[in-house]
C-alpha cells in the first residue's frame, strides 16, 4: 500500500472540504440578503403607514415573519450541510489514518472531541434574530 492507494481518498477529502467553505459562504450570503431584504421590507411598511395603516400591517406583521421564515430555513439548511460534510470528513479523516498508520488528518475529529454535537451560541443567536 502506497501513496497512491490513499490518493483517492485525499481528492475526495479536498472535493469535501471545498463544499464545506461553500455552504458557510451560502450562509453568509444569507444572512447578507436576509438582513437587506427585511430592512426594505420593514422601511417600506413603516413608509406606507402614512397613506395606508391597512397595507403597512400586512407588510409588518405577515409578510416580514414569513420572510425571515424563509430566511432562518435557507440559513439553517446551508448549517445542516455544513454539519453533514464534516461529519464525513471526520470519519474520513479516521480512515486515512488509520490507511497511513499515523494521525495526520485531524480537524474534524478534534472538533467532535472538543465540542461534541453542541449547538453554537452563533447559531441560536442568527435563529432569534431572523425570527423576531
Amino acid at each position: 500500500m502506497g501513496y497512491s492507494d490513499v490518493t483517492p481518498m485525499l481528492e475526495e477529502y479536498k472535493a469535501l472540504r471545498a463544499e464545506s467553505l461553500q455552504a458557510m459562504q451560502n450562509q453568509q450570503h444569507v444572512m447578507r440578503f436576509g438582513a437587506l431584504v427585511l430592512g426594505a421590507i420593514i422601511s417600506a411598511g413603516i413608509h406606507v403607514w402614512k397613506h395606508n395603516p391597512f397595507i403597512a400591517f400586512l407588510v409588518l406583521v405577515f409578510f416580514t415573519p414569513v420572510m425571515s421564515s424563509i430566511l432562518t430555513v435557507l440559513w439553517a439548511g446551508e448549517l445542516h450541510r455544513m454539519i453533514r460534510v464534516g461529519n464525513y470528513i471526520s470519519q474520513l479523516e479516521a480512515e486515512i489514518n488509520m490507511f497511513i498508520g499515523y494521525s495526520a488528518m485531524r480537524w474534524e475529529g478534534w472538533l467532535r472531541e472538543r465540542k461534541g454535537r453542541q449547538i453554537r451560541i452563533s447559531h441560536i443567536i442568527v435563529i432569534v434574530a431572523f425570527n423576531i
